[in-house]
């Protein structure tokens, strides 16, 4: 999302050009400080971080997802993409040349979630099903309609939330979808929904078999929640650090410093979408070239709306959504 640490020459990636930052990466920079953090790491994360952006947390640990955990109940802030079906993940990964010898990273996995915040949240997300909407089928080239690329309308937004009730069109890439109930201590305000015209099938099914899915298409007749926010005073998910393994039978604890937290201090919030291809440049912007420079135009709402929710969080009123180009 932020650009490859250090550019490497062309030969060097095959040829290949380097990702370079994504423009919501690049828009956020204008008017925040945006730092990397290390997600291998079980350091906790610094109290200066003021809002805590999970992207595609593949594989999430529960080392990871305590780090998250105790982050929010020092009172930070979160905005969490997460993703049964990430396109974004297969194209978008390094392809280091294998003719020079090299050996990339493996592949990003496509699904992605934090099991055991959500559910101590009272949130259920399902990582290997895709939300289809027959009422936002997008078309795309050569005249295919994909159910599982859904273009929101005002309809599907929540017209009396600061962060989506100026929203007309939102752009989501083979979504999944939020069930449950919030847990206690919390309220859960749904942002982005489906029509009931919608179904949950199986992410491979979603992208490779448009014939399949309309033969065996069964309405749910359920608005299923895209994009929720989850607000209150939270409570940790976990008993103690799970980095620290516990003493084995017979032998003495050592002694540990530990700054375990099991409840927030003041109240929170945490907003959640069920995709993140919806953030890549080519799902929300348009790029030309202009005089030697790259200009970035919309191509829907995706981008207010990342500013919006970042704006909200930050705790600054939300104005008229706007768009610099890049």
């Amino acid at each position: 999302i932020s650009g490859p640490a250090m550019q490497l020459p062309p030969q060097l990636m095959g040829g290949q050009p380097q990702q370079q930052p994504w423009i919501f990466h690049s828009e956020l920079a204008r008017d925040y400080e945006v730092r990397n953090i290390d997600y291998t790491s079980n350091a906790p994360i610094d109290e200066a971080v003021t809002i805590l952006f999970v992207v595609h947390p593949t594989d999430a640990t529960e080392a990871l997802q305590y780090r998250i955990d105790q982050y929010l109940m020092r009172g930070g802030k979160a905005f969490v993409f997460l993703d049964p079906h990430s396109v974004t993940a297969r194209f978008a990964s390094p392809r280091p040349n294998p003719m020079m010898g090299q050996q990339g990273p493996p592949p990003v996995g496509q699904s992605s979630s934090l099991p055991t915040l959500l559910a101590h949240w009272g949130v259920a997300f399902d990582p290997e099903r895709v939300l289809i909407d027959m009422n936002y089928r997008t078309q795309l080239q050569g005249g295919r309609r994909a159910g599982g690329v859904l273009s929101l309308t005002s309809e599907a937004l929540a017209g009396e939330d600061l962060l989506t009730s100026r929203l007309s069109d939102v752009l989501l890439v083979f979504p999944g979808a939020f069930t449950g109930a919030p847990a206690e201590g919390l309220q859960m305000d749904v942002l982005v929904k489906s029509s009931g015209n919608s179904q949950l099938v199986n992410r491979f099914d979603a992208e490779n078999d448009d014939q399949k899915l309309l033969s065996n298409f069964v309405a749910s007749n359920t608005e299923h929640p895209l994009a929720i926010r989850l607000r209150g005073k939270f409570t940790s998910a976990f008993k103690s650090d799970p980095s620290i393994p516990a003493p084995e039978k017979g032998e003495e604890e050592e002694k540990v410093e530990n700054n375990h937290l099991s409840e927030a201090s003041a109240e929170s919030s945490i907003i959640l979408i069920a995709d993140t291809d919806w953030a890549y440049d080519q799902f929300s912007v348009q790029v030309q070239n202009f005089m030697g420079m790259q200009m970035a135009q919309p191509i829907n709402d995706n981008l207010s709306l990342v500013l919006n929710v970042t704006e909200q969080l930050a705790g600054d009123e939300i104005p008229q959504p706007t768009f610099a180009s890049s």
